[in-house]
């Protein structure tokens, strides 16, 4: 993830579980993650997938009270 959407996620205390993918395992696992646009970031909150970092970084200032 960014340091914007780190930076959101510790000072809003959001609890959030990072997944890494390995670069060796790529291939294989992506279709399993049902990735929208095939490829990573991703972020899963209550079964709503958003992709792209600018999204995902908006999402967290939002959460964190940071953004309106």
């Amino acid at each position: 993830f960014s340091f914007f959407f780190s930076f959101f996620v510790k000072l809003g205390n959001i609890d959030f579980e990072d997944v890494i993918v390995a670069f060796d395992t790529w291939n294989e696992e992506k279709e399993s993650y049902g990735l929208p646009l095939d490829q990573l970031p991703v972020l899963v909150v209550d079964g709503f997938t958003l992709c792209q970092t600018t999204a995902i970084e908006r999402f967290a200032a939002t959460k964190g009270n940071f953004f309106s």
